[in-house]
Formats: structure tokens, C-alpha cells, sequence
């Protein structure tokens, strides 16, 4: 199986470390930042190779929204035609009025597949970025043969996340990283 991915920027996630993050599909480098929209439902692609349980879900903010600013996260199954499809976990909120990691709480064993790390914010956090992602699971949607789409990215009102992943989205190569922290490799 690990044969059959593209080796340009993409993790197996065959052999793993317990206690570290691990993030989107294609991720490369992290030296860029970039707001992200208030009210705007995110998704980034996140492939599980083998059985693996997890224990948080993660941001970078470089600089913090407003007082009380906060983001939700969650995972979500792979859908049709790699958009996200049924919400596996809503982890709750984070702070992101600050700078720093911010981390949810989670427990949730994922089997092999695609998956889908999301967040929406009521607010414009900067949050960490690849600098480049070499091979974007999206391709290209021919409006620029150069930027590699990585992630989905629809108008969401801030609230729980939504079951399925709200509809109507659009691929975006705005890179940022969500990453999960394993626990256990099952």
C-alpha cells in the first residue's frame, strides 16, 4: 500500500511515535502564517494508515484573535469525491485570543482511511501554515496550474459542527496545519 502513494511530501504514517503530533496530508515546513476568515468551516485531508488511537486535535495560533476569540474542532469521514462526509468527533473549543499550540481534548481511534481535520472560529486568528505542499490531495482546479489545493473551505455561522460537513464548499490552497496527537498504536 505505502508503494502506491506518491512519495513527494506525503508521511506513510507506518512507523509512528507516541506523544508527538502528526498532520494533513502533503505537509511540508510550517514558516508561513495566514488569517484564517471568521464564520468559514475548514477542512484539511488526514490519511490513517493503520489502526491508531488519538488524543488531541491541534492549532497553531502566531497571533491571537480578539479577547475570547475561540475555534472548534473536529474530524470528519471521507465523503464523496474527497470532500468530507459524517462528523466523527466535535472536540469543543479552544482559546485562540493567544498565541501558542491550542489543543482539544480528544479519544477517538481512527482505522485506516481518509480523513478530514476541521475547525471554524468566530474570529481572524493567524494560525501556522505550510510554506509549500508539493503534492496537494486536491490537485489543481485549473483556475492556476500552481497552486495545489489542500484543503476545503465553506461559510459556516460558528456553532457545533455540523453532520454531515456543511455542502457547497470550495478548495482552497491555503495550507493550514491541524494536527493530531497519538496516543496508541492499536
Amino acid at each position: 500500500m505505502a508503494d502506491a502513494i506518491p512519495r513527494a511530501g506525503v508521511f506513510t504514517l507506518q512507523k509512528l511515535r507516541t506523544g508527538n503530533y502528526y498532520g494533513p496530508v502533503g505537509m511540508v515546513g510550517g514558516a508561513a502564517t495566514l488569517a484564517i476568515t471568521a464564520n468559514n468551516l475548514y477542512a484539511v485531508p488526514f490519511l490513517v494508515q493503520r489502526t491508531t488511537t488519538w488524543d488531541r486535535i491541534a492549532l497553531q495560533v502566531t497571533t491571537g484573535g480578539i479577547a475570547t476569540t475561540t475555534a472548534r474542532l473536529g474530524i470528519y469521514n471521507d465523503g464523496t469525491n474527497l470532500y468530507p462526509g459524517t462528523l466523527v468527533v466535535d472536540a469543543g473549543t479552544v482559546a485562540v485570543d493567544s498565541t501558542g499550540v491550542k489543543a482539544a481534548t480528544i479519544s477517538q481511534q481512527l482505522q485506516p482511511g481518509l480523513y478530514w481535520l476541521a475547525f471554524v472560529s468566530d474570529g481572524a486568528p493567524v494560525l501556522r501554515r505550510t510554506g509549500t505542499v508539493p503534492w496537494g490531495l486536491l490537485g489543481v482546479d485549473g483556475t492556476e496550474l500552481t497552486a495545489q489545493d489542500a484543503l476545503w473551505t465553506v461559510a459556516f455561522t460558528y456553532a457545533a459542527l455540523p453532520d454531515p460537513f456543511t455542502a457547497g464548499g470550495t478548495e482552497s490552497d491555503d495550507h493550514y496545519i491541524v494536527c493530531l496527537r497519538l496516543l496508541s498504536l492499536d
